[in-house]
């Protein structure tokens, strides 16, 4: 490996360190006696806490402690202590201490052999620098760490010949701050220098002086697990993050002098400051009063420090960016003249639901309260007043409702739209000149001062806003003090005042949709599969017996993937095969045959007639039917024989077929968007395929794909098709960039299918929400557990328990969710090593009995009721997740929106394993008043308990419901 540059001291106090990786070290204490794994949980939070190294001492079990590293990406250093006994005329040759008594060379090769990349060199005194050489020539490609923290700072010259990686420093100073300086420069010389956090300058300012850190955790047995670490983890991932931040390579000087009270190092990516495109000033205030970063003292360069309020708080460390100051600004052009246009006077500001882009409306629930915020101010100590102003898009008139004075400039008023479809609202302002005269009377009043001279300017004010009025100010012309006080005249004078320096905001747009396009439980279905023989097609009649069923479990929603005619042309096989054996029904995404395209139906489910018969005995039940959209066709579409110039050819005249890297698509083509030829015949074509199933009483739609469509495309078509059905629901089944996936939100779709497939462990899924939440006014979820594209490894390794985990997920953290045919009967054979169904029901017909051993139809039911039943289960906002003692267990509550309590869930994650927990139990975010002790309703088994004091102890055992939910109340 490349041996690290040894740069000199200079008079500058300038120290530098070659470009690599950075470097985290962990020492482990206790390293011996843990089972694989446990050494692999370990591990994983050594990991996770941002190292890249973990150390072990010489008498841990090396390989399986190497295996582990391996798992969880971390190399491993073991700890290497010489006793010296020349042995023959090599002094290099030394024996080691240790039970085995083999030569050092020969340990050390073993220890490598079995896993160990490097080794901390420890009692470096013991043995001569020409030994260490030895080592550093019998091990070229290990990493060598010096531990120096005992090493006198005039022995490091004679050890910088050897070689090693990194030397050690403890952050510690018992010499004063200018030796310490002094002896991390002597140590440079030796390699790269770790610092260990003490208590002088805390992890932070250890991580942003050396070039990594070294630290000891010891680890701790919590119930089933091991805690590395703990209590440490927030300020030891702070400090490993800042390090990732820091330029490369640390080029460092001390600004001011190391014995003033605030310690301030710059660390530049270039040795000439002028000259680095990376510099930032790291901090420590060890005065008892706040000290201002200065970079006075830096005369080769004009700075400046990216930050409003540089300020060192009294123990603080601050780690601050700065930049090279732009060229000055030269004026080339006199002073303007003022104009005599006059700015408002009034500010609005930070008005919230806001859309990024101002043309798309932000969402809604009708009868549901729209909750308006903004930044109201102006100047000087006079009063303000705000209205909101709300109107459904077809009313000419504007209603008003009074805005309120939250704190700090921060106002607030709701509004409740009672009807689907598109509203405005806006906001106005202006001074409020009589509420500022009002209250400076009853100041004066308060502090006994003559008000005789207020009362006159009173009446004069009635009488000029009496003009407005129509008289209503009449009873108050002359009035005595508590009438010029009273609010009743405020709100007269208010509402029909005169209102000079009113200021209006631009007009936001609110996509006001039925509680479905929040609410709602989905059920996939094939309809071809809705069949007893695997060679005859099911049929809209066979769906329509099966439609009981799926109400009974408590569905809403009932989806089709595309109903209509298969392409023969590239027709796939079964399992996604290139070539269609004879009897093969093709995927029902390859759209269009000779029998028609995306307005027909495929001959072997129906007729129109037939279609219609299914929406109305659908409505009979309680249900709605959802029709899958993709805007792709097979290569003997109907358009591709009518309208091939909307289809790109390649140069050899053939249409070009889909593809996703690594996938293809053989029998998919997708139209131009932008085509000369297809725009917008492309665009109106895909709009009157939606009016033809509107018209057959269709209104919700999942679009398969809408992130490879052009994002203009779909707010035209949705603002088209919701003017004249605003009741029309659209679900994005993106699964792509997340900002793509908020962006087709925003410009009309309702909700969207979300990455919750893939997010298992605590950490993702409290992290996923959190991130949802954020979003709550402009992006819905809708959490499939699976989908026919989509057989999770989740569900694939941890059998029935494992289903009803990620039900009981789906259907408790979201308010729509929804799962493809097979779940309830636990289906889950992959194509092996993919996240994929064996025999896909996408090229075949899968029938199924759904009533066969191990089904969990009965939970579902069960927890489709409850979601019925209690509000909080709505919706996702409202959400807070609780602390719970074990690393599987997931704990989180809702907030009733009546504010009558919550329900409380928690899940083991890992159904299979047995875990014993203790739930911390904050009530106070959920709970309204200072609630001590609660009445739990265990929701699953019907038990009432009684809580009282912060926690509850819990155990979850395999074969028994991997959850608890509880409706709990003051």
């Amino acid at each position: 490996m490349n041996r690290p540059s040894v740069v000199t001291a200079e008079k500058s106090g300038f120290r530098s360190w070659p470009a690599k990786q950075r470097v985290n070290i962990c020492r482990v204490q206790p390293d011996v006696g843990w089972a694989s794994w446990e050494w692999d949980q370990v591990l994983r939070q050594v990991r996770d806490l941002g190292f890249s190294h973990v150390c072990v001492g010489a008498g841990a079990a090396v390989a399986e402690v190497a295996e582990a590293a391996g798992r969880a990406n971390v190399s491993v250093l073991v700890d290497f202590s010489p006793e010296v006994r020349p042995t023959g005329r090599d002094p290099r040759r030394m024996a080691v201490r240790g039970r085995s008594g083999a030569a050092w060379d020969v340990q050390l090769s073993a220890l490598a052999a079995s896993g160990a990349q490097g080794f901390r060199c420890l009692d470096l005194a013991a043995g001569s620098a020409a030994f260490w050489q030895g080592v550093r020539e019998a091990l070229p490609d290990s990493t060598l760490l010096a531990w120096t923290p005992r090493l006198p700072p005039s022995a490091a010259g004679a050890f910088a010949p050897v070689g090693f990686d990194f030397a050690c420093i403890s952050d510690e100073a018992p010499r004063g701050r200018a030796a310490w300086f002094l002896e991390l420069a002597a140590l440079a010389g030796m390699g790269e220098v770790l610092v260990m956090p003490r208590a002088l300058m805390s992890s932070r300012f250890a991580a942003a002086v050396g070039a990594g850190l070294f630290v000891t955790l010891a680890a701790e047995r919590n119930g089933d697990g091991i805690v590395l670490g703990q209590g440490l983890a927030h300020p030891i991932r702070e400090a490993t993050a800042l390090g990732r931040m820091l330029p490369s390579p640390g080029f460092t000087r001390m600004v001011g002098s190391p014995d003033d009270r605030l310690l301030t190092l710059l660390r530049s990516d270039r040795r000439i400051i002028r000259e680095a495109d990376e510099i930032v000033l790291v901090a420590a205030n060890t005065d008892e009063a706040p000290r201002r970063l200065d970079l006075s003292t830096i005369a080769d360069a004009s700075l400046v420090i990216e930050d409003d309020d540089p300020v060192v708080q009294p123990g603080d460390v601050r780690v601050v960016r700065c930049r090279q100051a732009k060229a000055p600004v030269v004026r080339r052009a006199p002073v303007a003249q003022f104009d005599g246009v006059p700015s408002p006077r009034i500010v609005i500001e930070a008005v919230q639901p806001a859309a990024a882009n101002r043309t798309c409306a932000v969402k809604a629930i009708v009868g549901r309260p729209v909750e308006v915020t903004a930044d109201i101010f102006a100047e000087g100590h006079g009063r303000i007043a705000a209205d909101l102003l709300w109107r459904a898009e077809d009313e000419a008139s504007w209603q008003r409702e009074p805005m309120a004075l939250i704190e700090n400039d921060r106002w607030v008023a709701r509004f409740r739209p009672d009807r689907v479809g598109l509203f405005q609202f806006a906001i106005e302002a202006w001074p409020d000149s009589w509420a500022s005269f009002a209250h400076g009377v009853e100041a004066k009043h308060e502090a006994g001062l003559d008000v005789s001279l207020e009362l006159v300017e009173g009446r004069l004010a009635i009488e000029e806003a009496d003009r407005d009025t129509n008289g209503r100010l009449e009873a108050w012309r002359s009035p005595a003090l508590p009438d010029l006080l009273s609010h009743d005249l405020s709100q007269v004078i208010r509402s029909h005042g005169r209102r000079p320096f009113a200021v209006r905001t631009h007009v936001t747009l609110v996509r006001v949709e039925r509680v479905r396009a929040e609410f709602g439980s989905w059920y996939e279905l094939f309809p071809r599969s809705i069949t007893q023989d695997p060679n005859r097609s099911g049929t809209f009649r066979s769906v329509i017996e099966q439609l009981p069923a799926i109400r009974d479990m408590g569905f809403d929603v009932l989806y089709f993937p595309p109903i209509h005619p298969i392409g023969r042309v590239n027709r796939k096989g079964r399992n996604n095969s290139l070539t269609a054996e004879p009897g093969d029904l093709g995927s029902p995404y390859a759209i269009g045959g000779e029998e028609g395209g995306h307005d027909a139906i495929h001959p072997d489910l129906g007729t129109i007639d037939e279609f219609d018969d299914l929406v109305a005995a659908a409505r009979h039940n309680g249900l709605e039917i959802a029709l899958d959209f993709a805007a792709q066709c097979a290569p003997d579409h109907p358009w591709v024989r009518q309208r091939v110039e909307w289809f790109q050819k390649r140069p050899d005249g053939s249409i070009r077929y889909a593809e996703n890297p690594p996938k293809k698509y053989q029998d998919i083509v997708n139209p131009e968007f932008y085509g000369e030829a297809a725009f917008p015949a492309v665009w109106q074509a895909i709009r009157d395929v939606f009016l033809f199933w509107i018209e057959h009483g269709v209104r919700i739609f999942r679009v398969d794909n809408p992130h490879t469509k052009p994002i203009p495309f779909w707010k035209w078509l949705i603002e088209s098709l919701q003017g004249p059905y605003p009741e029309t629901i659209f679900l994005a089944e993106a699964f792509t960039r997340p900002k793509v996936m908020y962006s087709l939100a925003e410009v009309g779709f309702s909700q969207s299918y979300t990455y919750f497939t893939w997010r298992n462990t605590k950490d993702e899924l409290t992290a996923f929400m959190q991130e949802l939440v954020a979003k709550e006014m402009a992006y819905r979820p809708n959490f499939f557990v699976n989908t026919p594209d989509i057989n999770p490894y989740y569900l694939q390794q941890n059998g029935r328990q494992g289903f009803l985990v990620r039900a009981f997920l789906a259907t408790t953290l979201a308010g729509s969710w929804g799962m493809y045919s097979g779940f309830e009967i636990c289906e889950s054979a992959p194509l092996p090593g993919r996240e994929e169904y064996l025999d896909s029901e996408k090229y075949e017909i899968r029938p199924r009995d759904f009533t066969q051993d191990g089904n969990i139809v009965a939970e579902i039911t069960r927890l489709n009721r409850l979601r019925r039943l209690y509000p909080a289960l709505q919706a996702y906002n409202g959400l807070a997740f609780f602390e719970t003692s074990h690393p599987d267990v997931l704990a989180y509550g809702k907030r009733d929106p009546s504010g009558a309590g919550m329900v409380l869930m928690a899940v083991n994650l890992r159904p299979g394993a047995s875990a014993a927990v203790r739930l911390r139990l904050p009530l106070w975010p959920l709970m309204p008043g200072d609630v001590q002790t609660v009445t739990a309703h265990d929701l699953w088994t019907g038990a009432r308990t009684t809580w009282s004091g912060m926690s509850e102890a819990m155990d979850f055992e395999p074969g028994r419901a991997p959850f608890r939910i509880w409706q709990v109340s003051a």
